[in-house]
């Protein structure tokens, strides 16, 4: 499942509904799943104010957000999850 899960990240779009549904697991497992993979490094998670420079930081600038609970996350795949979805070789 850690293979599905990365090569649809690495496919692009999403929403975590979705690919919930697509897996056939509740929300919670899925960003549990989420959650593991980060931390044995396969993906990292980036928030917009994080990566566009005219964004505040969450939220000291007033960009607008609510902080971080408000903004759309984005995975990335990591060297190491790149080599486990196939990509990397």
């Amino acid at each position: 499942m850690m293979r599905s899960i990365l090569e649809r990240i690495d496919a692009g779009a999403f929403t975590l509904p979705s690919l919930a549904a697509d897996l056939g697991i509740s929300r919670e497992s899925l960003l549990d799943r989420l959650a593991l993979m980060e931390r044995l490094g396969h993906i990292v998670r980036e928030l917009p104010c994080e990566t566009v420079p005219d964004r505040c930081g969450c939220c000291s600038g007033g960009c607008g957000c609510r902080g971080a609970a408000d903004l759309p996350v984005r995975y990335v795949l990591t060297p190491k999850g790149k080599r486990l979805c196939g990509r990397g070789r």
